[in-house]
């Protein structure tokens, strides 16, 4: 609070003071002489008188602030109108801050931008100066290309000078080289005349060298790399009950080999020849396969005849899945039937499942028996594909789609594990890829 504040609240209480001083004089000198007023009793009288001293003081206290300040004075003259005014300054005041608040955010966000934009230029810079390095870097470069371009152009020129020469010597090397290339053709047409001939008597020799062996060593019971036995051991199972089941499967195969030729158990007498060592590394390959069956083949490791021991050899592999339901096992077109048999349709069917099983064969994807058989189908399952064969209409593709999913080991059996579908040409339908 100023002085000027204080000043006026003083000189505002001294006139107060005095008026009610005054009035209460009045009132004394009224109630003592026992003066009446308005024709009131002397007592009212100076209660009045008493009253109208407190409103006189009211009114010269709001007269002096009126006439030494002119905000009393407005505020007296425009109380209502500076009410309203308040209240909307209030308002704009409350807007205001809003927008003040709402321009601190964004500032913030235009900071953070502008932050951003600083990293972004400093990384730029940063490129620029690289970019430059690299710039410096190539000029250089270009400067020893520019070297070597200057002396390869100068090279040019000298051989320029020389190809002149060398030109007056390329018509006689051409017909050299014409005559070379008659010669090399008859000599190769000679080579080749004679490679097929060594390749006749090669296999005329292997052929000759069976018969020897057969007669002076006996009939062969087993070839090298003829598969023996083809079976899966569980790889969660433990290492002994591996190792058990792993040397009772080879063991029996003296007793569980069938000839594929003959159809009889014809190692019944030959003893099954492995090592220890053979047995730890099959177990190890065991371990390492990821599935949860692991594939054992068994094959001959060497011509094996009667009496003679069975040298066998292991090969590992996971059992894997090669077929999911609805994959196509292997398709063939055929534009017409064949009329130079008794039974076309029948025959036409008999060479399609021969050509499959040689497919399968030759892809490895399914393992054979010993026997060398894959799949499987019966003369009532030819009879019923043949009957409907005979009606469809040519061309035609038959098509051998597996029916459940089917795994390397498994020996196709048709009806359960893979069916046969006749569709004409114009109607086929892409079937999924095995895997």
């Amino acid at each position: 609070m100023g002085p000027t504040s204080i000043i006026f609240i003083i000189a505002i209480l001294i006139v107060a003071g005095i008026v009610a001083w005054a009035g209460d004089v009045l009132g004394s000198v009224l109630g003592k002489r026992r003066i009446s007023l308005f024709g009131l009793r002397p007592r009212l009288t100076s209660r009045l008188v008493g009253v109208l001293t407190g409103v006189l003081i009211t009114v010269v206290t709001i007269l002096t602030l009126a006439l030494t300040s002119r905000n009393i004075q407005m505020m007296l003259l425009r109380m209502d109108e500076i009410i309203r005014e308040n209240a909307n300054y209030r308002e704009e005041n409350q807007n205001l801050v809003s927008e003040n608040l709402t321009l601190i955010e964004g500032n913030v966000g235009l900071q953070q931008a502008n932050d951003d934009l600083m990293t972004t230029l400093y990384q730029s810079q940063e490129a620029i100066d690289n970019l430059s390095y690299d710039l410096s870097t190539s000029r250089e470069e270009l400067d020893i290309v520019n070297q070597d371009l200057d002396a390869v152009t100068l090279r040019i020129d000298e051989l320029r000078g020389e190809s002149e020469e060398l030109r007056n010597d390329v018509g006689s090397l051409t017909t050299e080289r014409d005559q070379l290339i008659d010669e090399r053709d008859r000599l190769t047409a000679e080579a080749q005349s004679l490679t097929d001939r060594i390749a006749d008597l090669n296999a005329e020799v292997q052929q000759l060298t069976g018969q020897v062996q057969t007669y002076e060593v006996g009939e062969f019971k087993v070839r090298e790399n003829q598969q023996l036995a083809a079976f899966y051991v569980d790889t969660q199972r433990d290492i002994n009950y591996i190792y058990v089941a792993l040397q009772d499967k080879i063991q029996g195969i003296r007793r569980n080999y069938v000839d594929p030729e003959t159809g009889e158990h014809s190692l019944a007498l030959n003893e099954i020849e492995i090592t220890s060592q053979q047995y730890v590394d099959a177990l190890d390959a065991i371990r390492e396969v990821d599935s949860r069956y692991a594939i054992v083949i068994a094959y001959a490791a060497e011509n094996v005849v009667e009496d003679q021991p069975v040298p066998v050899r292991l090969e590992i592999s996971a059992n894997t899945r090669v077929y999911r339901v609805g994959s196509l096992i292997y398709s063939s077109i055929y534009s017409e039937v064949a009329e130079d048999s008794d039974q076309p349709y029948r025959a036409m069917l008999s060479q399609f499942f021969e050509d499959a099983r040689n497919e399968l064969l030759e892809s490895g994807s399914i393992i054979p028996t010993a026997s060398g058989e894959i799949m499987q189908i019966t003369v009532d399952d030819l009879i019923t594909l043949s009957d409907r064969l005979e009606i469809a209409e040519f061309p035609v593709e038959l098509r051998i789609v597996a029916m459940t999913e089917i795994y390397r080991t498994d020996f196709l059996v048709f009806g359960e594990q893979f069916g046969v579908s006749i569709l004409p040409v114009n109607q086929q339908q892409d079937g999924i890829e095995p895997e």
